[in-house]
């Protein structure tokens, strides 16, 4: 019994404390897609989206911002847009974008909103 009170008392603060950490509210795009499911596109360029979407899914502080940004790759020519709140993700997901093999320039497209 004492297991089972010490294990629901280390989920309830583990549960707090992903909360706190959580990034404050973004704004999602409707209809966000990326090129892994559109029509007419390599293979080569499938992969190297793939790559980036699981490299900053991978990231614990850009992950939850990752539903809010699309990417597109065109003959290694990457764009990311979409919106945040937070420059510093802006700047890390075009570096891990442009760190990709295959990628031969990166556009961050990427709008920062400023919080009230």
């Amino acid at each position: 019994m004492k297991a089972i009170t010490l294990l629901f008392s280390f989920s309830l603060f583990s549960a707090g404390l992903l909360a706190y950490m959580a990034p404050p509210y973004t704004q999602m795009r409707p209809g966000a897609y990326s090129n892994t499911q559109m029509p007419n596109y390599t293979e080569d360029d499938k992969a190297i989206t793939r790559e980036i979407q699981a490299s900053i899914n991978d990231d614990y502080e850009l992950a939850p911002y990752s539903p809010n940004v699309e990417i597109y790759t065109l003959d290694g020519f990457v764009t990311l847009s979409g919106r945040l709140n937070s420059d510093t993700a802006r700047l890390r997901m075009g570096d891990k974008a442009k760190m990709t093999s295959g990628v031969k320039l990166v556009n961050n497209n990427i709008e920062v909103e400023k919080t009230k």
